[in-house]
Order: structure tokens, then sequence, then C-alpha cells
């Protein structure tokens, strides 16, 4: 173990009583122990730490591991996340508002009732994540993989989903209107009592997705593959 890595595992210890995995980054001038606003953090390592009713407004964690981290109740608003490992963390009623998650990985994580508000969460991996009732509307959620994620309730209204990956995704009884989900892939998705008002679908695929009970008013589905197989006009 390097110096710096000594040094940061022992400062760990000192100020938070103890910790479940070390803390360090390779870059000496970053202190993975600040908090509070602005705080720099990217490349920490937060592994099954225990973060949770902090307030990190604006900070860096870019690059930050936060594997199954506790950050229920966080404060995280306009942080950084870019390429930052979440995976299985817990994110429950947390704030993520305005924050930017561009290519990080949250597969399994735990974001029940968080708030990610006009994020940006472009080309992210969120695979098996739980974001019921998660409030999404206007995020950026470009290319982002939703594979298998649980979105029941969650509110994605004027959000970008433009070649998202919804494959098996569960999004029963979520509020989805006006949101652009052009060339989105929503093959075998649960949309059972979804309200898709005035929402875009056109080039969709939505090969064998349940849309039992879902609001279709004013939706675009210029060809778009139906449940059934068929093409839209």
């Amino acid at each position: 173990m390097t110096l710096v890595k000594t040094i940061a595992l022992v400062t760990c210890f000192a100020l938070l009583g103890g910790c479940t995995s070390p803390k360090f980054t390779e870059d000496a001038s970053i202190d993975c122990n600040t908090r509070g606003v602005g705080a720099v953090l990217n490349g920490c390592d937060f592994t099954k730490a225990n973060l949770s009713e902090s307030y990190f407004f604006r900070a860096d964690f870019s690059s930050a591991i936060l594997t199954e981290t506790n950050l229920t109740n966080t404060n995280l608003y306009f942080s950084y996340f870019k390429a930052a490992d979440l995976t299985n963390a817990t994110l429950v009623n947390s704030g993520f508002a305005q924050a930017w998650f561009d290519g990080a990985v949250l597969s399994g994580a735990n974001a029940t009732k968080a708030n990610f508000f006009g994020a940006s969460l472009f080309s992210a991996k969120l695979i098996g994540t739980n974001l019921t009732d998660a409030y999404m509307e206007r995020s950026d959620m470009r290319y982002v993989d939703l594979t298998e994620a649980i979105l029941v309730k969650a509110n994605i209204s004027r959000a970008d989903l433009q070649a998202a990956n919804l494959t098996r995704a569960d999004l029963r009884n979520a509020w989805i209107g006006f949101a652009y989900l052009a060339y989105a892939n929503l093959t075998d998705a649960n949309l059972r009592m979804a309200d898709l008002t005035n929402a875009d679908l056109r080039w969709s695929n939505l090969s064998g997705a349940d849309l039992n009970g879902a609001v279709l008013d004013g939706v675009l589905l210029e060809g778009a593959t139906m449940p059934d197989g068929s093409i839209h006009p």
C-alpha cells in the first residue's frame, strides 16, 4: 500500500470512527473525507461506506467507487458522477436533481423515491435498478440501459429517452407523458396502466410489450414495432 493510501486510511479511522473499506485516491491533493458544498472526491473509494443523511451539494464524485454505499436521504443536487460506479448502492429518497451521471453505473441500485429531476444519465447503466416512485422528469436518458429496471409509478415525463434500452423494464403505472422515446427498445416491457399521453414512440420497438390499460392519447407511433410484431404506418 502506498504512503498516500496508508495516510488516507488512518485519517478515515480517526475522523469517522472506522470505515467499512479504505477511502483513497491516487491523487494526493484529494481528501476523501471532505464533506459539504463543492467537495472534490473524484476517484475516491467509498465501497460499503455509510454516507446517509449527508450534504454534498455540487460535489465531484467523478470516477468514484460507491459500490454498495449507503446514500439514503442524501442531498447531492448538481453533483458530478461521471463514470462513477454506484453498483448496488442504496439511494433511497436521495436528491440528484440536475446531477451528472454520464457513463456511470447504477446497476442493481435501490433508488426508490430518489429525485433525478433534470439529471443527465446519458449512456449510464441502470440494469435492474429499482426506481419505484422515482422523480425523473426532464432528465436526459439518451442511450441509457434500463434493462429489467423497476420504474413502477416513476415519473419520467418530458424525459429524453432516445435509443434507451428498456427491455423487460417494469413501467406499471408510470407517468411517461410527453417523453421522447424515439428508437427506444421496449421489448417485453410492462407498461400496464402507464400514462404515455403525447409521448413520442416513433421507430421504437414494442415487441411483446404489455400495454393493457395504458393511456395512449396523442402518442406518436410512426414506424414503431407494435407488441404483435407489426409495423405502425
